[in-house]
C-alpha cells in the first residue's frame, strides 16, 4: 500500500464549507430517531419483563396445581410463551433500526436466542432427553437478567 501524495492529502483538507455544514448536519437529523428508538426500546423491554414475570407466575402456578381460568396444568404458560417469544424479536429489530448502540444491538439478539433455545429446551426434554428440561428454569434466568439490562436503562 502507498503512501498518499501531497495532492490527494492537500485535497482533503481543503473542504468547502458547504460540505463541512451537511456533515455536520447528518448527526443531528439522525439524533431524534435514536432518541425514539431507544425510548421504544426501553418501554419493549420493559414490558417483557413484565411478561417474563408473568410466565414466572404461570409455571408457579401450575406446580401448585392452580387452576387458573378454567386451564389445567401448563396450559396457560404454554399458551403465552409464543406472544413473548415473538414479541422478543422486536427488540433486536428496533435497536437496529434505530441505531442504538452496538452493545444494546447485541444483547438485543442474545435475549432473542435464548428465547429461542428456552423453547428448544422443552422438546428436547420431551423427545431427546428428559435432562434438557432441568435447563429451562435457568435459562429463564438468563432471560430475565439479560431482559432487566435492556430494561432498566432510562430514557433520553
Amino acid at each position: 500500500m502507498m503512501a498518499p501524495t501531497t495532492e490527494q492529502t492537500t485535497a482533503v483538507a481543503t473542504a468547502t464549507p458547504a460540505t463541512l455544514e451537511a456533515l455536520m448536519a447528518r448527526p443531528a437529523a439522525a439524533q431524534p430517531r435514536s432518541r425514539a428508538a431507544q425510548r421504544a426500546h426501553t418501554l419493549i423491554a420493559r414490558l417483557l419483563l413484565a411478561a417474563l414475570g408473568l410466565q414466572i407466575y404461570l409455571a408457579g402456578a401450575a406446580l401448585f396445581g392452580v387452576d387458573l381460568v378454567g386451564t389445567h396444568g401448563f396450559t396457560m404458560h404454554a399458551l403465552f410463551a409464543p406472544i413473548v417469544i415473538l414479541g422478543s424479536i422486536s427488540l433486536p429489530l428496533v435497536a437496529w433500526r434505530g441505531h442504538l448502540d452496538r452493545a444494546t444491538v447485541g444483547r438485543s439478539w442474545l435475549l432473542f436466542g435464548l428465547m429461542l433455545v428456552q423453547g428448544l429446551l422443552i422438546d428436547l426434554s420431551r423427545y431427546v432427553l428428559p435432562l434438557f428440561g432441568a435447563f429451562h428454569p435457568l435459562n429463564a434466568m438468563l432471560l430475565v437478567l439479560v431482559t432487566y439490562s435492556l430494561a432498566r436503562r432510562r430514557s433520553a
